[in-house]
């Protein structure tokens, strides 16, 4: 049996609470660490103070989406060596509305709601292309949601971090008064603390593309039945211009379907109503029978007004789908009918390309010209007068008795 050295000291060996982990040598002792919890709110909190330009970039954008800089200062930028504003098609012009749609929604969104993220190093400076010739600088404008979903992130994450009660058992502060952590634990703290995230983004994009899906399909329709009056409309128009003498020409260009009401097989969306309660509603106005096996072999179309439509406008449309219906063809004498009916209720949308002066409301033009989601899409409203050919005075005083369109 070994003898024990005289330097050996038992009571350095033997397990207690003063020694009961292991120490490194004293040439390898570490100063005193914080928690792991604390490390990564030191992370966020530096994350943070990078990023502390997101709120004045966020106010800067909004200021710039509120107080166009204007053709002037495009100008201006052009002739300093800087790009020439790019052309805009005026269905891009429609970003602004979209966004406007989106932001109550930012405003109003619960922490764990937000749907994406972003880079936070991105670099976001506005190129001077970036202003059209009315002002309007659509860099800020595509830019303020994102910014402001960064800043809402950099803010919640911080927060729920520093939140005590918040934090998951594994990240409690251990006994070990010396702890030290890597980079490979700390992602797999990153992963256990955040591993419903990823389940939560996937499932509010997929809601949100559910309801664009359903926007697009119901637009797709309404397109689609546009077209099929427009046709409809076409074929009548030779036959309804020789008896009344009133341009060709001029009939094919106000019966484009961008100018026609829209049609809808169902109630408002969020007001509630179902919809056999929206088709006997509709079936009730318009005194067909209200009982259930009359109603299945019904088809109910509500016709919409569009709001920027002028009287004279909708009466010469009424006019040339009276005509048709009085010369149907044998298929059209066969097919089955839509029963089209008109309550009053309205269309917002406004045709991609300007009509003839005649058909616009000029007290609604009068109203959305100057308002900032109408400008660019109104811009030359009022600027078409009527071809001096065109017979819209015959046309007007044709005595013909009003039908649905």
């Amino acid at each position: 049996m070994h003898a024990v050295p005289s330097t050996y000291n038992a009571n350095a060996h033997t397990p207690t609470a003063a020694n009961r982990y292991a120490q490194p040598p004293p040439q390898f002792l570490l100063p005193q660490q914080p928690s792991q919890m604390d490390l990564l709110v030191s992370m966020m909190e530096q994350v943070l103070e990078g990023q502390q330009n997101l709120g004045q970039r966020v106010a800067a954008l909004e200021a710039r989406v509120s107080d166009p800089v204007g053709p002037e200062s495009a100008r201006g930028v052009a002739a300093r060596g800087g790009r020439a504003p790019r052309a805009k098609t005026r269905a891009s012009t429609r970003r602004i509305q979209q966004h406007e749609a989106i932001d109550p929604s930012l405003r109003d969104s619960e922490p764990g709601s937000i749907a994406s993220s972003t880079d936070l190093a991105t670099d976001t400076e506005l190129e001077p292309e970036s202003v059209d010739e009315d002002g309007v600088d659509w860099d800020s404008v595509d830019l303020l949601p994102t910014e402001k979903r960064a800043l809402q992130i950099v803010k919640e994450v911080l927060e729920e971090l520093k939140n005590v009660k918040a934090r998951p058992a594994g990240l409690i502060r251990v006994h070990d008064p010396q702890p030290t952590w890597d980079l490979a634990f700390l992602q797999i703290l990153g992963k256990q603390s955040f591993r419903s995230l990823k389940r939560q983004w996937n499932d509010s994009k997929k809601l949100q593309a559910g309801i664009e899906t359903g926007t697009n399909l119901q637009t797709n329709r309404q397109t689609k039945r546009r077209d099929r009056k427009s046709s409809q409309l076409q074929k009548i128009i030779e036959k309804f211009a020789a008896k009344y003498g009133v341009s060709v020409k001029f009939l094919r260009d106000i019966v484009d379907e961008q100018y026609l009401s829209d049609e809808v097989s169902g109630p408002e969306a969020g007001s509630g109503e179902t919809k056999p309660a929206w088709k006997v509603r509709l079936a009730a106005a318009a005194n067909l029978p209200l009982d259930a096996e009359s109603l299945k072999d019904i088809s109910i179309l509500e016709k919409l007004i569009p709001e920027w439509r002028s009287d004279d406008y909708s009466d010469v449309i009424h006019k040339l789908q009276k005509f048709r219906l009085d010369n149907p063809t044998k298929k059209q004498q066969t097919k089955s009918v839509y029963h089209r009916i008109c309550l009053g209720r309205t269309s917002a949308r406004v045709p991609q390309f300007a009509p003839y002066n005649f058909g616009v409301s000029r007290e609604w033009l009068d109203k959305h010209r100057d308002e900032r989601a109408y400008r660019r899409a109104l811009k030359d409203w009022g600027a078409w007068p009527e071809p001096a050919d065109s017979g819209l005075e015959r046309l007007l005083d044709i005595d013909v008795t009003v039908h649905s369109e």
